[in-house]
Order: structure tokens, then C-alpha cells, then sequence
């Protein structure tokens, strides 16, 4: 319940950014070795589908830690690594921020 109140709250500030006249929003893409598997305006809810997608492919004997390795000042993907008795394995799953503008800018790319 409180995660939800939580994505809630994110969900209509990320709405009011744009009814307030933002010209461009973040969007994140949930994939998996480059094949889309959703956009999220909330960088949780992405991460947390590409966490349920891998903890489907691992045994079901085996209890993994996932962890997200990335750089907070770039737009370079978050890669979803798992750690399996303190060996750290890439999984193949990313979150990746995606610069949404609203309206063409003919001056924006110069």
C-alpha cells in the first residue's frame, strides 16, 4: 500500500511538471539486451519490471541480490546485476533515461 501511495505521488508530480509547461520530461525504458520492454514515467516501476523479468530466470533454489550499477550524472543505461553467493553476474536487464520533448525545436540541435 505505501509503495503504491508512493508511485502515486510520483506518477502526478512527474504530471504537474508537464502542466506546468515543461518543454520536455523523462521517460524510462525497461529492456532487456537492447529489446524494449516497456516505458515507465516512473524509474522505479521500470527497474522493478526488469527485476521481476530476471528473478523469473533464475532457479527457483537460488535467492539472488539484485543490485543497479550506473552513473547518476549521465543518461547511460542502470545495467540490473545479480549477486549469487558475493559473485556479481550482469543480467542483461537495463533502465535507460529517455528525454521526451514535447514539440519539435528547429534551433534545439545546432
Amino acid at each position: 500500500e505505501l509503495a503504491k501511495e508512493a508511485t502515486d505521488r510520483e506518477f502526478a508530480a512527474a504530471l504537474v511538471q508537464l502542466l506546468n509547461g515543461a518543454d520536455e520530461f523523462t521517460l524510462y525504458r525497461a529492456a532487456h539486451d537492447d529489446r524494449p520492454l516497456g516505458l515507465y514515467v516512473i524509474e522505479r516501476e521500470a527497474r522493478a519490471h526488469c527485476e521481476d523479468f530476471a528473478a523469473r530466470q533464475i532457479p527457483d533454489d537460488t535467492v539472488p541480490s539484485f543490485d543497479w550499477i550506473g552513473d547518476d550524472e549521465d543518461d547511460d543505461p542502470w545495467e540490473l546485476v545479480a549477486a549469487f553467493d558475493g559473485t556479481d553476474q550482469t543480467t542483461g536487464y537495463s533502465v535507460t533515461p529517455l528525454t521526451v520533448s514535447l514539440a519539435y525545436d528547429p534551433a534545439g540541435d545546432q
